[in-house]
């Protein structure tokens, strides 16, 4: 097998190719399911959550902005030379593409500070061109490239971590507070 060529997995394998190993199958116990029922919109989506709400040193209060916590999605992995089975690095050295967005889907402007990667729960450090803003609701693309050394065979996982600030440095006390956290 010649080492120029590569192996693309789709998001779907990667999430897959990520949790390798983590898994358990169990059979079902009691009686079966109730069949399905449909519920309308707003039963599902729930009551609207109260803003967060930060006190300030000086006794004033701010209302934090709201959404999903700002997240990157890896939506591509490409590995040369392949990967064994499609999951398995054996101990060489490996091109790693990544490709995907990172997305802001909260309702203020965030500095973009940059992406952090693991290969195999170790430090990856590729190149990667980012926006230096993104605007509330905007998401933008990214690409990631270098080689990673596979001391040993090992299934591959691969980690992103988004590191971002509110835009507004008035935001700063706000942290985390108030988003809901995607899985």
């Amino acid at each position: 097998m010649p080492l120029t060529r590569s192996h693309r997995l789709p998001a779907a394998a990667l999430a897959l190719v990520t949790v390798l190993g983590s898994t358990a199958c169990t059979a079902p116990t009691g009686p079966p399911p109730s069949p399905p029922q449909t519920a309308t919109q707003a039963e599902v989506q729930g009551p609207p959550l109260a803003p967060a709400r930060v006190k300030l040193r000086d006794g004033r209060v701010l209302t934090c902005p709201s959404g999903s916590e700002p997240t990157v999605y890896v939506q591509e992995a490409t590995f040369a030379p392949l990967l064994t089975q499609g999951t398995q690095m054996e101990k060489r050295t490996y091109t790693i593409a990544l490709s995907g967005r990172v997305v802001n889907e909260t309702d203020a402007a965030v500095a973009v500070r940059g992406l952090r990667f693991t290969v195999a729960n170790k430090p990856w450090t590729p190149h990667v061109a980012l926006p230096a803003l993104l605007a509330a609701g905007d998401a933008a693309p990214f690409q990631a490239r270098a080689t990673f050394r596979s001391s040993r065979r090992q299934s591959v996982r691969v980690g992103a971590h988004f590191n971002w600030a509110w835009e507004d440095q008035g935001l700063r006390p706000c942290g985390h507070k108030g988003l809901i956290e995607d899985d």
